[in-house]
């Protein structure tokens, strides 16, 4: 009877809800306060914090980064670079450690249906991968999080290294004593420390970054205990805390509320009836919880009376359709075709200008749509990349215009998303206008940052060299491009300079390619991409072949790239080669995340296979990977084979509008660049990853050629253009609606 109480009462307890404290970064690579963990996770968000002491390392010299991404609401991968040379190149003496490794924590509550508690209970380790193991520890631990403090009591296992706190008992506490000032106590059975903390978010918020995210200066001291090489001098730390959506501006979901507060349901899109259109579709319903949200300014009139109104006339409705037309324009679309089919609007639109995502340029177009609700009954938009279709949407337009403007309407009568067979839409319209602001023949380049870097090897903490890419397109036909791309040199630091020990992989000044691209969607889910011409300033002509095909709930997807170049006689730069590489890849709907399997055979003959798990929060994706590569041949000294492991943080840096090419031309940047850091795993004594001229060791595994795979990327919006991800991001259309449309019509 004892044990049913209280049992009882622990589930009454985890199961009262409450928001979070916001959480910072500690020193081992995991969220949490500065010595210890929490247990709580920073949903979405990105945490990273310098400090200027390694605090558990037997040294007064050093710096220390770590970094943690919340990938979900139960899960955190983290990184830490701990560095105590003296100098900057190690092998120069004076000893010390550069120490890159990883950590994760594993929260249960999102298992045991407590997702809504304050009580957290999570598992973790620290300082997993790499050649030493300074810092490893394997934790539980236990939190209370309120709003404006917060309690832990854990328990950890550390090996080798003396210094580590993460051993034993531990407990700690935090208090918000204010809104920008944090105080701190953390102990376990032999030391304790005490800090502060000062934390700013309005900073962050004049570049419109999402609410949660704020900047922080962390002051730490011992104050109990044995002291290290530095005795108890007091340390600092500086970090931030960046939310890594910032799709809806100001309006994403903050982090800090992310634990408290349960995800929205999924919904899956399913096929649903349509009035009078072409094509069957997918149905979105859940975008209807923003109605829900949503104060209704106003009382829209039952859509049977917009039916029965009279007809308009024809005069009336070319006059509509000619004012879409130049309003489609202005927005920076292009290649537009504008016509009805009975009572259906029907618009095709070629996108050049909202690269971030789809959704941002489908929003404007559709709002502008909307504004012909007294025209036409229903609608079908095909929205183009490159002048060939993309993705499709259904619906009414009196619904439609309601729904943008979170009046009541079902979200599934006002936006149906259509991935396949999108040409149907297009056929038996009587055009008004065709093809007004051609697309074709308008020179358009893409600027953007390229880089070579090694992050804590022997040589530096960093040594880097960057360069601009610049790359052009002139676009020819539908779906078909002439490119051009070359690297110039900027700046490199010294080990990239000539002679330097890493000067074999700095920036040069070349041309990078030179190719003639054609890429489309066919039926049944089939996409592909065809590629020919020259790599490498002529010195390889060939071409690749890119075909896909995904599943009509957009969950699974498979494909295959094959390609081969010819090298000239005698050349002393890429041999001939090739490459014959598939993928599997599988996102659930409305998870936001997924896995993809690739391999094959790679230019050098070798084989490998790669897994990759990816999370996309709004444009920015993070990825953790592994690779396993078998040459045909020992390429490289000590294993026959290699094994990588990495992350990857990969988001647009090109306006979210980027320029009208009304003027013939067009400048933007890459609607993705990213950012990696890679290691070799189960190499503890061959650790290294250049030789001593500064050749990457690895330099013939996984080689492949450097075209990006433009179905993936562009037609398909980094493989999002599906309904497993549209499923629960039909808000964005509203979005992009009130910031480009309704602000411009006010």
């Amino acid at each position: 009877m004892r044990s049913s109480f209280l049992q009882a009462t622990f589930y009454v307890v985890m199961a009262s809800p409450a928001a979070a404290l916001d959480l910072g970064m500690g020193s081992n690579g995991v969220a949490g306060l500065t010595v210890f963990p929490m247990a709580t996770i920073p949903t979405g968000s990105l945490v990273y914090q310098y400090q200027n002491r390694v605090m558990d390392a037997d040294r007064k010299e050093g710096q220390n980064h770590s970094l943690a991404v919340g990938l979900n609401s139960f899960a955190e991968l983290g990184l830490r670079t701990a560095d105590t040379f003296t100098q900057r190149n190690g092998y120069e003496g004076g000893g010390g450690i550069r120490d890159l490794s990883a950590s994760a924590k594993l929260q249960f509550n999102h298992f045991l249906g407590l997702k809504d508690s304050p009580w957290k209970l999570a598992v973790g380790a620290t300082d997993h991968g790499g050649a030493a193991t300074h810092f490893r520890s394997n934790y539980a631990v236990i939190t209370h999080d309120q709003p404006q403090w917060a309690a832990s009591l854990g328990y950890a296992r550390a090996e080798k290294n003396p210094n580590n706190p993460m051993h034993g008992v531990f407990g700690s506490a935090a208090l918000q004593a204010t809104p920008w000032l944090r105080v701190r106590a953390e102990s376990n059975e032999e030391r304790s420390w005490a800090g502060l903390t000062l934390s700013n978010e309005s900073w962050l918020a004049k570049i419109n970054a999402p609410v949660g995210a704020f900047v922080y200066l962390n002051v730490d001291q011992q104050v109990r205990g044995v002291a290290t090489a530095a005795g108890r001098k007091p340390w600092l730390g500086v970090g931030v805390s960046l939310p890594l959506d910032w799709s809806l501006g100001r309006q994403s979901a903050p982090s800090r509320q992310a634990q408290a507060v349960s995800p929205p349901a999924i919904q899956a899109l399913t096929t649903a009836p349509a009035v009078d259109l072409a094509v069957a579709s997918a149905d979105t319903r859940s975008a209807e919880k923003v109605l829900a949200q949503a104060p209704v300014a106003t009382v829209a009139p039952p859509l049977s009376e917009a039916a029965s109104s009279p007809a308009p006339s024809p005069d009336s409705r070319h006059a509509a359709m000619d004012r879409l037309v130049q309003a489609l324009a202005e927005h920076g679309f292009e290649g537009i075709d504008v016509g009805h089919s009975g009572n259906t609007l029907v618009v095709k639109v070629s996108d050049f200008v909202y690269e971030h995502s789809l959704l941002d340029g489908a929003g404007v177009a559709l709002g502008l749509l909307s504004q012909l609700a007294g025209e036409f009954d229903n609608y079908r938009l095909v929205q183009a990349r490159w002048g060939t279709p993309s993705v499709g949407f259904n619906g009414q337009l009196a619904c439609l215009a309601q729904w943008l403007k979170a009046l009541p309407c079902p979200a599934h009568e006002a936006v149906q998303p259509v991935f396949r067979d999108l040409d149907a839409a297009l056929v038996g319209v009587d055009w008004r206008v065709r093809d007004h602001a051609p697309y074709r023949y308008k020179l358009r380049v893409k600027v953007n940052p390229i880089y070579n870097y090694y992050w804590a090897i022997e040589y530096s903490l960093l040594d880097y060299s960057m360069g601009l890419n610049i790359n052009p397109f002139i676009h020819l036909w539908d779906g078909g491009a002439l490119e051009f791309s070359r690297s110039a040199h900027m700046t490199s630091s010294k080990e990239f300079q000539p002679g330097g020990n890493l000067h074999y992989s700095r920036i040069p000044d070349a041309n990078r390619r030179v190719l003639l691209h054609h890429m489309q969607k066919l039926k049944h889910g089939v996409s592909v991409r065809l590629s020919a011409g020259e790599l490498m300033q002529g010195n390889l002509r060939g071409g690749q072949t890119e075909a896909r095909w995904d599943a009509k709930s957009g969950e699974w997807a498979m494909g295959v790239n094959v390609s081969h170049w010819q090298a000239p006689k005698n050349t002393t730069s890429m041999p001939t080669g090739g490459t014959k590489l598939g993928f599997v890849r599988y996102s659930p709907t409305g998870s936001d995340w997924s896995l993809e399997v690739s391999g094959g055979e790679y230019w050098f003959k070798d084989k490998g296979i790669s897994a990759s798990s990816s999370h996309w929060f709004g444009d920015t994706r993070f990825s953790y990977f592994v690779r396993h590569s078998v040459p045909p041949e020992r390429f490289w000294p000590g294993k026959h084979s290699v094994t990588v492991a990495g992350v990857e943080l990969t988001f647009p840096l090109t306006p979210r509008k980027a320029m009208n090419a009304d003027s013939g031309w067009q400048i933007k940047g890459t609607p993705r660049l990213g950012l990696s850091l890679l290691s070799t795993i189960n190499r503890e004594t061959e650790n290294w990853l250049a030789y001593s001229n500064g050749a990457p060791i690895y330099q013939k595994a996984w080689v492949e050629p450097a075209i990006p795979n433009y179905v993936s990327h562009v037609l398909l919006d980094s493989d999002r253009a599906n309904a497993s991800y549209f499923s629960g991001k039909l808000e964005r259309l509203r979005y992009a609606y009130q910031r480009w449309v309704m602000k411009t019509t006010q």
